[in-house]
């Protein structure tokens, strides 16, 4: 099923190639050779649960094996962490008082849910 605005689609079960692409060419989103793309899929049947696009099968019988994305690199920006200077309450998961974190796992802090690692 097609998402507004998506030009990826997928199936819930495995489905034939024929009945999914039609007259398209159907490209699968995998891994070749340490190059993730959208590699044209020639299997006899889609396999359930992956990505896929549908192209219009080029005009002039010209064969594209693969589709590559080149996106713009996105960043974390303004990344904050609690402020320690006031009071702080710590509590482990059963519900005793902490005075530090000094374990890795899950606390309570001040209310709110943090993971140590």
């Amino acid at each position: 099923v097609m998402a507004e605005n998506n030009a990826l689609s997928g199936v819930a079960q495995s489905s034939p190639l024929e009945e999914v692409a039609g007259d398209n060419d159907l490209y699968i989103l995998s891994k070749q050779n340490n190059v993730v793309a959208f590699y044209k899929y020639g299997g006899a049947n889609v396999p359930a649960h992956k990505a896929f696009l549908l192209l219009p099968k080029p005009s002039d019988n010209s064969n594209a094996p693969a589709v590559r994305m080149v996106v713009e690199t996105t960043s974390i920006e303004n990344v904050t962490s609690p402020d320690f200077s006031t009071e702080t309450t710590i509590y482990n998961l059963r519900g005793q008082r902490l005075q530090s974190m000094q374990a890795p796992g899950l606390y309570i802090v001040n209310g709110k849910k943090m993971l140590v690692k």
